[in-house]
């Protein structure tokens, strides 16, 4: 499913107006299995300033100029510290990610984004989780109700879509199945 995720996330930053490569080669170090840069966006209309927030909305989302991405789905939990694998989850967050990425933005500024399903309830628990991501070199985080609530409001009944994931939120907006911000969409 991690593709899966990875593609939402990729539609979502489309829809938003950034240019989109995926999957970019990160070499991790001898011994060990490379990895991937996720994404690689670029705003083509970015907002003025940089956003300030570790968690961003919508509007925070369209001060990014230049980002790579890491897409954790775990749509079954939340995310805490007790279940961050630091040496995995952050590698975009590396020394090596920074070389790769420096080279992809020709060493123009960029941030780093964690993509995950949903943060903790208490505001110890997210303090907590910000903290470590801070820490692990990760500028931004964007929850996953935040990508899905900017796809299912962006998708329209006409026409039809060339993605699979978008052609079914269409027909489930159709169809009266999905929620839009709170408020039941009528066929």
């Amino acid at each position: 499913m991690t593709h899966f995720n990875e593609e939402i996330a990729r539609l979502f930053f489309e829809i938003k107006g950034f240019l989109v490569r995926t999957n970019i080669p990160l070499p991790v170090g001898k011994g060990s299995p490379d990895s991937d840069i996720d994404l690689a966006v670029v705003n083509i209309r970015p907002a003025g300033g940089l956003p300030r927030k570790v968690l961003l909305d919508l509007e925070g989302v369209t001060h990014l100029r230049r980002a790579i991405v890491e897409v954790k789905g775990y749509h079954t939990e939340r995310f805490s510290p007790s279940i961050f694998d630091v040496h995995k989850m952050f590698r975009f967050a590396s020394t090596n990610a920074h070389e790769v990425a420096s080279g992809l933005f020709n060493g123009q500024a960029y941030r780093r984004v964690f993509v995950l399903s949903r943060l903790p309830v208490s505001a110890d628990a997210r303090n907590r989780t910000f903290d470590l991501v801070r820490k692990s070199g990760v500028d931004h985080i964007i929850e996953f109700q935040t990508v899905l609530d900017a796809i299912i409001e962006h998708v329209r009944p006409e026409p039809d879509y060339d993605s699979a994931f978008l052609q079914s939120v269409r027909l489930l907006k159709n169809y009266g199945y999905v929620v839009e911000r709170g408020k039941r969409v009528s066929p």
